[in-house]
């Protein structure tokens, strides 16, 4: 989804709590436009690390890397929040 600049399905994969706060459209309309999301040409994620916080809440850490059209590269961490028995967007660093 982020690869194709599938926006409205990158939306459908966050967590309840963004969902709830903006709406799909808006989502990809911001998204769109956003720095760091045009010109992406190939997005790779590497393997996740899960951990449980004490509170009992379970993450995944991935590791991404970005490349771009006429533009360097860029490192960063997708985190994944486990919201029922499915992985849900929770940020990204």
């Amino acid at each position: 989804a982020l690869r194709a600049g599938q926006w409205t399905a990158l939306h459908q994969m966050s967590d309840a709590d963004l969902r709830a706060g903006v709406t799909e459209s808006d989502f990809a309309k911001g998204m769109a436009t956003a720095p760091g999301t045009t010109g992406i040409v190939d997005a790779v994620a590497g393997t996740p690390t899960v951990t449980t916080s004490a509170a009992g809440v379970t993450y995944a850490n991935v590791p991404i890397h970005l490349a771009y059209s006429g533009a360097p590269a860029k490192d960063g961490t997708l985190v994944l929040i486990m919201n029922g028995t499915d992985w849900k967007v929770f940020t990204v660093k």
